[in-house]
């Protein structure tokens, strides 16, 4: 069948059209992926101890005690992989740290966060499912992330103090915020964030804890959501850098 040159130029230009939005629909989905995977990581340039709680950008950090003092905090477990092999270092190392858990997590593992609790850890409620968009969430849905959490911890390690909350892939929002306070929880954002959920490489975690260490600097890892061999590995040779700069790990102090 022959085209008549007007019929063939339009069809030239319907398949470069459609060419261009299935080009553009695949640009706009991958920019998506990576934003909905993306851990905000703007951080505040020097955070010292103080008597409060320290607030840069819309992050707040509990205070250390002690001018010399870092906190290690550890998001998305217990992982029943990892998270054994991340108190065994902290032990090793008598080294007490803060685990933001899931609630999703506390009630298949149990074990592991009566464990958190009696090798002398602090808890953080880090919500009942991970939502990376809770800030979208209505008042009541945001209240029963953080409640159901709260009562998967208290089923698991009976009436072992929760002080903090973390929200899920972002410093605290305040639609956020003044909820967790309603139930009695100190925010916890961070001031170092090694990205070891990208899985870099143990080298490059390692070298972005010690491009942040400063008095009073929270460092965020991760012990469950995905493979965390990478953040094993580095920690023991944080624990060390820690140790050999000078600084003292330990727990934020709740309000």
């Amino acid at each position: 069948m022959k085209l008549s040159m007007p019929l063939l130029g339009v069809l030239v230009v319907i398949v470069i059209a459609l060419s261009a939005a299935n080009s553009r629909s695949a640009d706009e989905s991958g920019a998506g992926t990576e934003a909905s995977a993306r851990h905000f990581s703007t951080l505040p340039e020097a955070v010292r101890a103080t008597s409060g709680p320290l607030e840069f950008g819309g992050a707040s950090v509990p205070a250390l005690r002690g001018g010399n003092s870092v906190a290690l905090t550890f998001d998305d477990g217990p992982h029943p992989t990892y998270t054994p092999q991340v108190l065994d270092l902290l032990a090793e190392h008598e080294v007490r740290a803060v685990f933001c858990v899931v609630g999703v997590q506390v009630r298949q593992h149990p074990e592991l966060v009566r464990r958190i609790v009696d090798d002398g850890h602090t808890l953080c409620n880090h919500t009942e499912n991970h939502d990376s968009e809770l800030a979208k969430r209505s008042p009541e849905k945001i209240d029963e992330e953080i409640a159901a959490t709260a009562g998967a911890i208290a089923e698991a390690a009976g009436d072992a103090p929760v002080r903090f909350f973390r929200q899920p892939a972002r410093y605290v929002a305040p639609e956020v915020a003044p909820i967790a306070e309603e139930h009695g929880l100190t925010l916890l954002d961070w001031t170092v964030d090694s990205q070891d959920w990208k899985r870099p490489g143990a080298s490059e975690i390692v070298a972005r804890v010690a491009d942040g260490l400063q008095p009073g600097a929270v460092v965020l890892l991760h012990d469950g959501g995905g493979d965390r061999s990478q953040t094993v590995t580095a920690l023991d040779e944080i624990l060390v850098l820690i140790e050999e700069s000078g600084y003292r790990a330990t727990v934020p102090v709740s309000s």
